[in-house]
């Protein structure tokens, strides 16, 4: 998951620095009230919504916080990471829910926010490849034939083989390299049963009598291929006795 936040013990010992500096800031005054006891409770339960990672949680609790103490240069701080974490959450959300273009859309503006951050960088390097990937697995939609289908799909792997290891994208590229075999092999039977109806018209037109064994095939593996309803009809005397012609793709 990509985040920008502060560590844990040093938010804790910013706190309790915090919490000492106002604490002798006020014993060194004549006159000076006991620490309310609003704001020590605002500040463990602001400790707590840190330790339990809550971003929206703690942002409140520094919200109310900053009303008592609003010249404090750490809450003005941990403000800003902390509206950080939560600029990254709607990223994470995307990435988990496998939304590239909107996983896109959402690294470009955080890229203008936080330009150097290398996790950023190399996601949207990322990023772009698999919309590259994605469009190329897209193709093997038009692909006209056996080459065409194995040249995509070699251009697919190498694509995913650019990508590095990131948690936030291995299954995202595991399913769209599944899905990129899927079409693969769903494209390939499509053009093989093209090829059989080609050559139960070729073999049909000369008249060779295994023909019907060809047919009976097709039938078997395309049933509503209208080139075995033609022969079918053609059979049973519904058709003209006369090639197909099927029409090439």
């Amino acid at each position: 998951m990509i985040k920008l936040n502060l560590q844990f013990s040093k938010i804790v010992t910013l706190i309790l620095n915090t919490a000492l500096i106002a604490f002798t800031t006020s014993c060194g005054k004549e006159v000076a009230p006991d620490p309310p006891r609003s704001e020590s409770k605002l500040v463990i339960e602001l400790f707590n919504s840190l330790k339990d990672g809550d971003n929206s949680a703690t942002l409140k609790k520094i919200d109310r916080l900053r009303v008592i103490n609003p010249e404090s240069l750490f809450l003005a701080n941990l403000e800003a990471t902390i509206k950080s974490n939560l600029t990254f959450e709607e990223l994470n959300k995307v990435l988990e829910e496998k939304d590239l273009a909107n996983s896109i859309v959402v690294t470009n503006k955080l890229l203008k926010e936080y330009n150097g951050k290398k996790e950023l960088i190399s996601l949207d390097k990322d990023l772009a490849v698999l919309a590259d990937l994605d469009q190329k697995i897209k193709e093997l939609d038009d692909a006209d034939g056996y080459k065409d289908i194995f040249a995509l799909t070699k251009l697919i792997e190498l694509l995913a083989k650019k990508i590095e290891p990131n948690a936030n994208l291995n299954e995202f590229l595991h399913r769209k390299t599944a899905y990129a075999n899927e079409k693969k092999d769903a494209r390939l039977e499509e053009l093989a049963l093209f090829d059989l109806a080609l050559d139960i018209d070729f073999l049909y037109m000369h008249k060779y009598k295994d023909v019907w064994n060809d047919i009976a095939a097709l039938s078997i593996e395309d049933p509503d291929s209208p080139i075995v309803h033609h022969y079918m009809d053609v059979l049973n005397g519904y058709e003209e006795d006369k090639p197909f012609m099927f029409p090439a793709k």
